[in-house]
């Protein structure tokens, strides 16, 4: 969540401190895969200890809030930069989206074994790639399919945060991960869990700059067969971990790997005078992230917006508004967090579940 507040309040910088902007944008892109490969961890997590199918329902549940209410609630204060309401309700994916579907994915997909959902995600985010690249959305239909679940060309008045198909990947990716820890997990030997995850972190950003160093040094001795435009991009951009929409297998790699490895630290929690206090910090925005991520995005984009704060071109100016943006969400959190408001997120599937199990039979 720290990560993501990073990301917008980027925004505000491009044309007062177009360093900072790149600094910020270069350490922020492993908000998303992160988000998305620690999502998957705890659902899963959750779902292997549930021997009742009780968190089933709740995750639908939780599911459903995310599409038909926090959709909305996202980026309300952009509905009028679309060409109507129904472009933006349909053209428009944000991560909770991708949340949102990849709970669905996850309930149906409870039982199978982690080696088959770490090879399904990848398989999906690998697939996922080359359709982006070579597709078009050449008709309306096509926009509104092709434009949420893979990003597309053709789709450029679209609001495409985080394609579908990718990110419920590296969603089934972290599903995998727990499952294949799961008894260090139910242990809780934190450093049994560590160890693999920083393994697995620096393989995965050892793998990416490898790329990005073979595609520098033999990009010249491709075959002139090979040196067509359409696969040359397909190829320069699977390598490249800037490349952020659509997702490249080199973004993942490398961005997801740094998730990895910042997990990987704070589960070892060393050095302990700085890791403990901002893992305090970051656990109470974390146990609301959902209430954080809408109310961040009122924070940073909706309130600038709408009384002329966007027109500001100051680094201290938005250095200092970050920092209490980010002790309000903090405040909001902790308050949320002793109300237990996650419970409020709900449209009432696990309510109606709880009164038939409550009901006499006969």
């Amino acid at each position: 969540m720290v990560l993501v507040c990073l990301s917008h309040i980027k925004q505000h910088l491009v044309e007062s401190s177009p360093p900072i902007y790149w600094i910020l944008m270069s350490v922020t892109r492993v908000a998303t895969p992160t988000f998305l490969l620690l999502s998957g961890f705890v659902i899963g997590y959750l779902l292997r200890r549930d021997s009742r199918g009780r968190a089933s329902i709740t995750l639908v549940d939780r599911g459903l809030f995310l599409l038909l209410v926090a959709h909305g609630l996202m980026g309300i204060s952009n509905v009028t930069e679309h060409a109507g309401v129904a472009s933006w309700l349909f053209e428009r994916v944000e991560i909770t989206d991708v949340i949102g579907m990849a709970l669905f994915v996850a309930v149906l997909l409870r039982s199978v074994r982690p080696e088959m959902l770490i090879g399904l995600g990848a398989g999906l985010f690998l697939v996922s790639w080359p359709c982006a690249m070579l597709l078009e959305a050449r008709s309306e239909l096509a926009r509104m399919i092709l434009g949420p679940l893979l990003h597309v060309p053709g789709t450029a008045g679209a609001s495409i945060e985080a394609p579908l198909v990718a990110y419920v990947g590296v969603f089934l990716i972290g599903m995998g991960l727990s499952g294949r820890l799961h008894e260090a997990l139910l242990d809780g030997v934190t450093r049994d869990i560590a160890r693999p995850l920083f393994r697995l972190g620096a393989i995965s950003v050892a793998i990416a700059l490898l790329g990005v160093l073979l595609w520098h040094s033999a990009k010249g001795m491709l075959p002139e067969a090979l040196r067509a435009p359409p696969f040359v991009e397909l190829v320069r951009g699977a390598l490249d971990p800037r490349w952020k929409l659509p997702p490249s297998p080199a973004y993942l790699l490398f961005y997801g790997g740094c998730g990895l490895l910042l997990a990987s630290g704070f589960l070892n929690g060393r050095p302990a005078w700085l890791v403990s206090p901002i893992a305090r910090f970051t656990a109470v925005l974390g146990r609301a992230s959902l209430m954080c991520f809408v109310v961040q995005d009122l924070v940073f984009f909706g309130i600038p917006n709408a009384i002329g704060l966007d027109s500001i071109q100051s680094v201290f100016f938005w250095s200092a508004y970050l920092a209490v943006g980010l002790m309000l969400l903090y405040a909001l959190a902790r308050r949320w967090d002793e109300a237990h408001g996650n419970r409020f997120l709900t449209v009432g599937l696990k309510s109606i579940a709880s009164l038939r199990r409550a009901a006499p039979s006969g």
